[in-house]
């Protein structure tokens, strides 16, 4: 879905049988009814910082979504005592991004977690140890390293910048160490 859109209509994915990711636009501030009401492949759906509302049984038999990540404050209830999703979607969780507002331990009846960079893909590639970093899109962070995890000196080895969400990170030193250990920080 194209940056300036700023609504989805009612029902306007409902239905979709091949549908599995979704990402809205920064631009999008509501989702309507049903918008995704039975879309049975769908897993995981990347929402913008400006999502405020989103409508009654928006989510609803969506029997296979395990993620939803917003990166904004926690929307409005835009639902008329409905709920967005439906008993049919244990299993997802409500990930939303550090420092937004509005998030209980709970967001209409599924659990909620921080959304927190990801390191996959880790190994030796081309005579160099390296991972991929998955988070929020054009979000800057910092790769740190330590030696000794009994008395943990964590010491700067670069940054990176996702785009699109990801980032690659290699450290030409890490056959100077017999063992290290890295963690990802972010502002």
């Amino acid at each position: 879905i194209s940056n300036g859109v700023t609504g989805l209509p009612s029902s306007a994915f409902a239905g979709c049988l091949s549908l599995t990711t979704v990402t809205l636009p920064d631009s999008l501030t509501n989702i309507g009814i049903q918008a995704f009401y039975e879309c049975p492949k769908l897993t995981t759906v990347f929402l913008g910082p400006n999502v405020t509302s989103i409508g009654e049984d928006a989510f609803d038999y969506c029997a296979r979504l395990r993620g939803i990540y917003f990166a904004g404050n926690a929307p409005g209830d835009d639902t008329n005592g409905f709920s967005i999703f439906s008993a049919d979607t244990n299993g997802a969780t409500a990930y939303y991004f550090p420092g937004t507002t509005g998030w209980e331990p709970t967001f209409e009846g599924i659990p909620t977690a921080p959304w927190l960079p990801q390191l996959t893909d880790t190994g030796a590639h081309e005579n160099q140890f390296g991972f991929n970093i998955n988070w929020a899109g054009n979000e800057s962070v910092e790769v740190e390293a330590c030696t000794n995890l009994a008395a943990p000196v964590w010491q700067s080895v670069g940054s990176a910048m996702l785009v699109n969400g990801v980032a690659s990170f290699s450290d030409s030193q890490w056959t100077q160490y017999p063992r290290r250990t890295y963690r990802v920080s972010y502002p």
